[in-house]
């Protein structure tokens, strides 16, 4: 793109209301219940420690926990995140333990790295739950079971 459209751009959002600029994606855990999402992996930090993000973005809600709840609507997007290790340096053998599930969906591939890649993209059935909010963190989303679908 030439500087002149991201100039015309700019200028076209900045002459513009708050109605006009896009409403920031909501990121929350999708409800208790039972979904069809395609996921993305990521290996990033988060505060200072190695971890591996899934990003879940919604096909389909198959059942509510909470049959008096509206189900989300397609395109939401949920993220679970594993820190691989604690505070003190220590292995945190809970994201571990969550994280290697994930990944044992991918048995053909050798490396970590490997079941990572090939799982981006892949379709899931899970199930899941929510861990209220506490202690300044928001509601959490737990995986129960996961499938490829």
């Amino acid at each position: 793109m030439s500087n002149l459209n991201n100039e015309s751009i700019l200028d076209t959002i900045l002459d513009g209301t708050l109605d006009d600029l896009a409403d920031l994606p909501e990121r929350k855990p999708f409800p208790a219940g039972t979904h069809v999402a395609k996921m993305k992996l990521e290996t990033k930090e988060i505060n200072d420690k190695p971890a591996v993000v899934a990003t879940f973005t919604l096909v389909e809600t198959r059942e509510m926990a909470n049959t008096e709840e509206a189900p989300p609507e397609a395109g939401m997007e949920a993220q679970v995140a594993y820190i691989l290790i604690k505070k003190d340096g220590t292995s945190n053998d809970v994201s571990q333990g969550l994280l290697k599930k994930l990944l044992a969906l991918a048995p053909e591939e050798p490396t970590n790295r490997e079941k990572i890649k090939a799982l981006n993209g892949a379709t899931v059935l899970m199930s899941t739950s929510v861990r209220p909010a506490k202690d300044g963190y928001a509601a959490q989303m737990n995986i129960n079971e996961i499938a490829l679908v």
